[in-house]
């Protein structure tokens, strides 16, 4: 699946909950499980993530929390360079 990204609030958290809704109620069996996602997804986890810091309201990374658990996603990044900050986006 590829997409552009929710730029505006709730939208974007209205993305990830019915991403997950369409998973739970396709009972696995006709969608699968992704094995990974990647891309620029228009939102910012952790604040310090980005400078200058900023980081995207609850609802939003709840929601998107809660479809990488109900799929069984991990950040690679995270896992593998849990204490190293690096941007790849600097906001001017």
């Amino acid at each position: 699946m590829s997409w552009g990204g929710a730029k505006i609030g709730r939208e974007c958290e209205n993305v990830w909950l019915v991403l997950g809704l369409v998973w739970l109620r396709s009972g696995h069996d006709r969608i699968q499980r992704p094995d990974f996602m990647l891309g620029d997804l228009n939102m910012v986890e952790e604040a310090l993530e980005q400078l200058p810091s900023r980081q995207d309201p609850i609802p939003i990374l709840e929601a998107f929390d809660n479809l990488k658990v109900s799929l069984q996603l991990e950040d690679g990044w995270q896992n593998t360079f849990p204490t190293r900050l690096e941007y790849t986006y600097k906001q001017e």
